[in-house]
């Protein structure tokens, strides 16, 4: 027992010590003690294959959402650590887990959704209102599905060398045009709201939960990210002005607090779910009354907003302020100390709820790294160190969450931005 002025470890920092030391005897500690383990290549390829063999949920579906919410999280790690590292390996891992995704979109299985279409996306039961007989396609599945393929897609076309090499040109050509395809599925559910802004939106009669209103701010901009990327590979302006009006209608929802940090609510202002609706109102078939929703955004669904915040500013759509502010909100508000003094978070963004310490929320945290270049306070040795608490969470639910985290953590360490394709 140690006493007098030792070292206090909490839980989650005992379960880093125990699991890197385990790391380090068995050779996978590969950079100097600064590193965090999480940011290593050899800790990332450790957890891969703790997931199903290094497979995923790439032999699965979609029908219970684990591409949208698992896979895709995998897909886009494996771009990332190529990008990281210049190993191709990761990008054959990518093409092998990719196309057995394609291989089960509804038009390649023959299968349907509840209007009897087969069409090139992944059908879901679980947001439905019969989780058991009724499918249908939603938007955020379909976003974070190909944004992965878009990123893969992007980084071969913008190398000479890799597109010099037959594999990886018709791969890339193989994954943007699938995206290209299922993006376009859910051209009619688009709207234009006013001269500048619009929403993706659930048509009302269909079977989601909660039909007849306008997509959450996170759901919009899984499909936003995938969209502008889209724009970077086929210049079609259409894609352009959807990401445009996506990236508008987002930046009239944030709220600057005193010390200029930024948060937003998990529905659009502007939208029936923030200011609810009475059965007179007609709004929803499946959801008669809702009361107003203004809670602020959390940690895991603020991930997916700032990927395509520092897509959109790279892109021109965002100022670099912008994302300094948004950092600053990670940094300043959500990033806190558990009582016994390990690095944790809260669940909201704005640190307005009590409850931190959740192991899926602070594997979140990594999603948020495409910030640290604008960042004021680094996040990347903070988010490090809260990543290392968690080396040893390999459940289903969170394993691909922490890949993805780990991912991001060894391409911060090259100091350029995401979307910064050379």
């Amino acid at each position: 027992m140690i006493t007098g002025g030792g070292p206090r470890f909490g839980r989650r920092t005992m379960i880093g010590i125990a699991v890197g030391t385990a790391l380090a005897a068995a050779g996978l500690r590969t950079a100097a003690a600064a590193v965090p383990v999480s940011a290593t290549r050899a800790a990332f390829d450790a957890a891969d294959l703790a997931f199903n063999g290094g497979w995923g949920v790439a032999d699965a579906t979609n029908e219970q959402g684990l591409y949208s919410w698992q896979e895709s999280a995998v897909l886009k790690a494996y771009v990332l650590m190529y990008r990281a590292h210049r190993d191709p390996y990761y990008l054959d891992k990518f093409i092998a887990h990719g196309d057995l995704v394609l291989a089960n979109r509804d038009s390649v299985r023959g299968v349907t959704d509840y209007r009897g279409r087969s069409l090139p996306a992944w059908r879901n039961f679980k947001v439905t209102v019969d989780p058991v007989s009724t499918s249908m396609l939603i938007g955020v599945d379909t976003g974070n599905i190909t944004y992965g393929m878009t990123m893969f897609a992007r980084t071969i076309m913008a190398d000479s060398a890799l597109r010099r090499v037959r594999r990886y040109d018709e791969a890339a050509r193989r994954f943007r045009d699938a995206a290209v395809r299922a993006v376009a599925v859910h051209d009619a559910d688009f709207k234009e709201l006013g001269s500048r802004s619009g929403s993706y939106t659930f048509a009302k009669g269909s079977p989601y939960v909660v039909d007849g209103i306008e997509y959450p701010v996170n759901m919009d901009l899984a499909m936003g990210a995938s969209v502008l990327s889209l724009w970077h590979l086929t210049r079609d302006r259409v894609h352009l002005d959807r990401a445009r009006r996506l990236a508008v209608h987002w930046r009239a929802d944030w709220d600057r607090l005193a010390d200029g940090a930024v948060v937003w609510p998990h529905q659009h202002k502007d939208s029936w779910a923030y200011r609810g609706w009475s059965a007179a109102d007609g709004v929803s078939v499946n959801m008669p009354s809702y009361n107003p929703n203004t809670r602020v955004e959390d940690l895991g669904h603020g991930q997916m907003c700032v990927e395509f915040a520092e897509l959109a500013h790279r892109s021109g759509l965002y100022r670099r302020d912008d994302l300094v502010r948004l950092a600053r909100t990670l940094s300043r508000h959500t990033i806190t100390e558990d009582a016994a003094g390990d690095l944790t978070v809260y669940e909201r963004i704005d640190g307005s709820r009590a409850d931190a310490g959740r192991v899926k929320q602070e594997l979140y945290a990594g999603g948020w790294l495409p910030l640290d270049p604008y960042a004021e306070d680094p996040l990347q040795p903070r988010i490090g160190a809260i990543l290392d608490q968690n080396l040893d969470q390999n459940s289903p639910g969170l394993v691909s969450v922490r890949m993805l985290a780990m991912a991001y953590a060894n391409y911060a360490r090259t100091r350029r931005p995401v979307s910064d394709y050379p």
